[in-house]
């Protein structure tokens, strides 16, 4: 007997917030707890979050992720050691009926604002059958560990704010010039 496809559903949001966030897929943590964006993940994303309510509060109205719709390119269960790789593939991300799941999970929201390259492949795949409307934020960076990592230059070298958080402000900073563009 094949093993089970493990999936994590996505998160609802309030009905008022039309703001979606989209990120890659579920991970361990989020296998064991049911809920997206999980762990360290999770705290780097409400940071950003409070960041993006500070600049931005008539779009981004709540500080805390559950308060967003957030879904992921796959709702697939990857992390390493569980022999499905850490990160979904093409194919699981183009697979029509994933991708019917993303276009049902974004229905209604105003904002999509995807994390990664995967978030971001998943979305451009949907895009034309999401709501007339939408917009669609491309960042560049995910806010786990692994992707802020990645971002080489910390903010303005600001001493309050610790590495992470200048991080996550260059990632705030990305996605007020992606919308300035819009």
């Amino acid at each position: 007997m094949a093993e089970e496809i493990r999936r994590v559903q996505r998160i609802e949001g309030r009905e008022d917030n039309r703001v979606a966030l989209v990120f890659s897929c579920p991970g361990q943590v989020e296998e064991k707890t049911g809920i997206l964006v999980n762990g360290q993940t999770g705290v780097n994303l409400e940071i950003l979050l409070r960041m993006l309510h500070d600049s931005l509060p008539e779009i981004f109205r709540y500080t805390i992720k559950g308060d967003y719709r957030v879904t992921n390119a796959s709702n697939i269960v990857h992390f390493a050691g569980n022999g499905n790789g850490t990160e979904p593939g093409k194919k699981e991300i183009r697979d029509p009926e994933n991708l019917k799941r993303l276009v049902e999970d974004l229905k209604g929201d105003a904002w999509v604002f995807t994390f990664g390259a995967k978030a971001n492949e998943a979305v451009d795949l949907v895009r034309s059958d999401l709501d007339p409307g939408t917009r669609v934020m491309r960042v560049p960076h995910h806010v786990g560990m692994q992707g802020i990592n990645r971002i080489l230059i910390d903010h303005m070298a600001d001493p309050d704010l610790t590495n992470t958080e200048k991080r996550l402000k260059v990632v705030h900073d990305k996605i007020l010039v992606l919308m300035e563009k819009d």
